[in-house]
């Protein structure tokens, strides 16, 4: 009760609304590769500690990121995560192969000598760079001159040369040479 103007009782009849505030959650904190979206929910007004006003915001460095909602009562709810991000990997490869061959590294397929720079990208969004410097082999011509005695042979790689099978072609595989 309260004492009103001239000393007569007066009632007064309130009639207050309370509202919870929707809460705010980034979620727990994280690491991530090249680029991460951070999501205030819904809300009416956002302000994040990067000056940002908008539900989402694109994060490329690692930080801790805060937001603060104000939801259609006017109510706000705060929240803040911290990420971490990811280094790409590099890798560096040096092989050979021989000339008809081919290496591949992710869906690039390689048949000349060169450097070549592949970048992969994992489920995560990671990147992987990696870095090679093929050399391709030429196919090496061996030429076997020998003489034999009457009657005489030589096995290569399984076949017997003599006077009556005296010249003929081998494919070495893999430099294996066997007489």
């Amino acid at each position: 009760m309260f004492t009103a103007f001239g000393g007569c009782d007066s009632i007064m009849h309130l009639s207050l609304s309370l509202y919870q505030p929707q809460t705010v959650n980034l979620g727990n904190d994280y690491a991530f590769c090249n680029t991460t979206t951070l999501n205030a929910g819904s809300g009416i007004t956002y302000i994040w500690s990067n000056s940002a006003t908008s539900q989402t915001i694109s994060v490329t460095q690692a930080g801790t990121y805060a937001v603060t909602v104000t939801d259609a009562n006017g109510c706000t709810s705060t929240d803040g995560i911290t990420v971490q991000e990811l280094p790409a990997s590099q890798t560096n490869l040096v092989p050979t192969i021989c000339e008809g061959d081919f290496f591949q590294v992710g869906n690039s397929i390689y048949t000349q000598s060169g450097s070549y720079v592949d970048t992969l990208v994992s489920i995560a969004n990671c990147d992987s760079i990696v870095f090679t410097n093929l050399t391709v082999n030429a196919p090496v011509s061996l030429s076997i001159d020998s003489t034999l005695c009457y009657g005489g042979s030589i096995t290569i790689n399984g076949t017997t040369y003599n006077a009556t099978n005296p010249t003929g072609s081998e494919t070495l595989l893999a430099g294996v040479l066997s007489l």
